[in-house]
C-alpha cells in the first residue's frame, strides 16, 4: 500500500513524529492553532453560505417586484383599452384641497383650554390626599403629602422630594 501524504509533502507518519517530538508547550500551540485556524474555518464557510442565501433571496425578491410590475403595467395597458374602446370616461381621483393658512389659525384659536383633573391620591403612598394639601394645591400650585413628603405641582409636574 502506498504512503498517505499530508499536504502533499509529509506523510502522516512524519507528522505525528513532528508533533511528538516537540515540547509540551510547543504542543499546545500547534493544538490552539489548529483549533483557531479550524474556527476561522468554520466562520469563513458560515458567512459564505449566508451571503449566498441572501443572494438568493434578493434575486427572488427583485424578480418578484419585477412580475408584479410586468403584470401592473400589463392591467394599465388593458384598462387603457378598455376605457378607450368603450368610450367611457375614467372615474377622476378627488384630490385634497389645499389646507388654508387662515383655517389653520382660526383652529387654533377656537381650542378650548385643557382642565386639568384634580388630584385625590399620592402617586408614592397611595393614601387621600388632604383637604389642606388640596387648597395649597389649588392656592400656590405647589403641595407635599403629609404622609411620604412627595411634591406636586399642578399640570403634573412631580418634584423630587
Amino acid at each position: 500500500m502506498g504512503k498517505a501524504y499530508f499536504f502533499g509533502f509529509w506523510t502522516w507518519e512524519e507528522l505525528i513524529n513532528w508533533y511528538l517530538i516537540l515540547p509540551a508547550y510547543g504542543q499546545l500551540l500547534c493544538l490552539l492553532a489548529a483549533f483557531a485556524l479550524i474556527s476561522l474555518l468554520v466562520a469563513l464557510v458560515y458567512y459564505i453560505i449566508k451571503g449566498v442565501v441572501y443572494l438568493i433571496y434578493y434575486i427572488f425578491k427583485a424578480v418578484i417586484y419585477v412580475v408584479a410590475g410586468v403584470f401592473y403595467g400589463i392591467y394599465k395597458i388593458f384598462e387603457a383599452f378598455y376605457y378607450l374602446l368603450t368610450g367611457k370616461q375614467r372615474p377622476k381621483k378627488q384630490e385634497k384641497e389645499p389646507i388654508k393658512r387662515e383655517n389653520l389659525v382660526a383652529k387654533v384659536k377656537e381650542k378650548t383650554p385643557e382642565v386639568e383633573p384634580v388630584v385625590q391620591y399620592c402617586s408614592e403612598c397611595g393614601s387621600r390626599i388632604s383637604e389642606t394639601m388640596a387648597q395649597q394645591l389649588a392656592i400656590s400650585g405647589l403641595a407635599y403629602c403629609s404622609i411620604c413628603g412627595k411634591g406636586y405641582r399642578t399640570g403634573f409636574i412631580e418634584m423630587e422630594s
